[in-house]
């Protein structure tokens, strides 16, 4: 009886650890004073199968009645790579997005590290857009593997983890660092800094994404999850949270 358990517990291990399905549903809403609308529903599906990962994402507009701030679109993509003891690498990122009176595809190629190739389909004007260089692009990962990892707070390092995004438009750096804990959850701030591909402006929009957003896990089940995303600017508030 004890070789059969010892057996079967082996093969679930092996099983366990070479192949991995996981999912995960989102809405992220905006609140202007006590009216709160969601603005768009993001869902993901992770697939690790032995060491290569497959993150397939999918975002769209959800009772969108703020016409002014987005318009209805509709969103999916994938980013595909390795992972090497257990940090995830990149090696292709693509998003395809809809909207009413345009499309829009986003693609990234990583596997030359030192030759990071980004491209938009259609192209754009890049001199109305703060420069990105090829030292910009060095260990950076794409928007949707960078949001599983914030969705999944073993990634962030006990919340001491910067990350260098990129996404075939825009390089942005995000810090995150902890300023809270109980015994039910954990509360950590994201910073952002805008490093190159964004407008050239000398005002700030007020409907932007804030700057600074804080993050909270919290117990279920015994294991910490991540619960909601959120910040504040001068005009709005917004907030992801699991569904």
């Amino acid at each position: 009886m004890k070789k059969i358990n010892t057996y079967t517990l082996l093969i679930l291990f092996v099983l366990f650890q070479s192949a991995y399905v996981y999912s995960d549903e989102f809405t992220l809403s905006a609140k202007f004073g006590p009216i709160k609308k969601i603005i768009y529903k993001f869902s993901y599906e992770m697939n690790i199968k032995d060491n290569d990962y497959n993150l397939q994402f999918n975002l769209s507009s959800q009772n969108n009645l703020i016409g002014f701030l987005t318009d209805e679109t509709n969103g999916e993509g994938f980013s595909r790579g390795k992972i090497d003891k257990k940090e995830f690498l990149a090696k292709s990122y693509e998003y395809i997005e809809q909207k009413e009176n345009s499309s829009k595809k986003y693609s990234i190629d990583f596997n030359d590290p030192n030759n990071i190739k980004g491209n938009r389909i259609p192209s754009y004007d890049k001199s109305k857009l703060t420069p990105i260089n090829s030292n910009m692009l060095i260990d950076v990962i794409d928007p949707a593997l960078i949001f599983y990892n914030l969705a999944n707070f073993i990634n962030l390092e006990n919340c001491n983890k910067n990350f260098r995004i990129y996404d075939a438009k825009r390089r942005l750096d995000l810090f995150i660092t902890k300023i809270s804990e109980d015994t039910n959850s954990i509360k950590c701030l994201i910073t952002s800094n805008k490093i190159g591909g964004y407008k050239i402006k000398n005002k700030t929009n007020p409907l932007e994404i804030p700057y600074e957003m804080v993050i909270k896990f919290e117990y279920i089940n015994g294991n910490l999850r991540m619960t909601s995303i959120e910040g504040k600017n001068s005009v709005l508030n917004i907030i992801l949270e699991r569904i």
